[in-house]
């Protein structure tokens, strides 16, 4: 089961909407940290994975990730993030986390940007996911395979 895991980092991988508007659609992102909502206005958890980052030695920057089942598409639903300080937002990189601090295993998540969370976000999310996806492919091939 998933209390027989045993391995020195997870890595969450997948595409994202992006929060900070210093980031644009293609952008490749790592989190090192993420804020759980259980829906779209309270906060949850929040938990960071800084022992991750010490096998991508070469980033920099990273970013925050902000979990949510639903689709932040307006500047209400963004506004929340911001206000928690959250860069960019998923469905399920707060679960990868939770997991990792339940097995005490770093965890870094690893997102490419499909869209700006906005009102074109369902629309741009359709359209730049595959070639965004293999972007974050690329990233993680070059970037983690000696891990």
């Amino acid at each position: 089961g998933i209390k027989d895991i045993t391995s020195s980092l997870l890595i969450d991988s997948g595409t994202c909407g992006a929060i900070n508007r210093d980031l644009n659609i293609g952008d490749i992102v790592v989190s090192d940290n993420s804020v759980d909502f259980f829906n779209i206005n309270m906060e949850g958890g929040r938990l960071t994975s800084n022992e991750g980052l010490k096998y991508l030695n070469d980033i920099v920057e990273t970013y925050t990730v902000g979990s949510v089942e639903n689709t932040v598409d307006s500047k209400e639903k963004s506004d929340i993030f911001i206000k928690n300080k959250c860069d960019i937002v998923t469905w399920e990189s707060s679960s990868v986390f939770y997991i990792g601090h339940k097995l005490s295993i770093p965890v870094i998540s690893i997102r490419g940007v499909t869209d700006l969370c906005n009102s074109d976000t369902p629309m741009n999310f359709k359209k730049n996911c595959k070639d965004v996806s293999n972007l974050v492919y690329n990233f993680v091939k070059t970037h983690c395979m000696g891990i």
